[in-house]
């Protein structure tokens, strides 16, 4: 199969588009709570959080893609530091 149609420009931009969106869509979901609900003073939701709904929606639709990609980093790295101690709880 060709790829030459994977390299095109319209076609990287609409595909870097939709990565964009769903990463902006966790995003969104994650300045609404915390998944686990033990909510980290460090996490940079916190401050986030503390606005108004449509205000937070508004902070996060004006976000870069690397600001983006730094927050929903820490949120893995946190959510994974969590599981693991309520694995550790239960055994």
């Amino acid at each position: 199969m060709d790829n030459s149609y994977f390299d095109h420009p319209i076609i990287l931009q609409n595909m870097e588009t939709t990565i964009l969106t769903k990463k902006l869509s966790w995003l969104k979901g994650l300045a609404l709570k915390c998944p686990v609900g033990d909510e980290d003073a460090n996490c940079p939701f916190f401050n986030i959080r503390t606005y108004p709904v449509g205000d937070r929606m508004k902070i996060l639709d004006q976000m870069e893609m690397d600001e983006i990609v730094e927050m929903l980093d820490y949120h893995e790295v946190c959510l994974r530091h969590k599981e693991q101690k309520i694995i550790q709880f239960h055994k």
